[in-house]
């Protein structure tokens, strides 16, 4: 979550429940949705005939791009702190010592 929003509705929710890992998720998922909806503001106004400049498209593109892929990091990253520890016995080929039993 890249912009301050994201960190203060997270912060916010997570006080709110106490469950740190929603309090992200929800963050994350808000964000992903304000992003689709600047999307989706720009193609109303290009599909009504507004007058739209470059740079008013450009913008929008990047701060919907920045926000998304932001919010997506930021449930990629909880992903990986959340996957379960692999045991010792099934880590493959880099494990230490001798093969376990079948």
């Amino acid at each position: 979550m890249p912009l301050d929003g994201g960190w203060i509705l997270r912060a916010g929710l997570w006080k709110a429940t106490g469950r740190p890992a929603l309090a992200l998720r929800t963050a994350a998922w808000t964000g992903r949705l304000l992003a689709a909806a600047l999307v989706a503001d720009l193609a109303v106004r290009v599909g009504t005939g507004s007058t739209v400049g470059l740079l008013t498209l450009i913008v929008f593109a990047m701060v919907a791009f920045q926000i998304w892929s932001g919010a997506s990091a930021a449930l990629r990253e909880q992903r990986s702190r959340s996957a379960p520890e692999i045991p010792p016995g099934l880590a493959g080929a880099d494990s230490s010592g001798p093969p376990a039993p079948v």
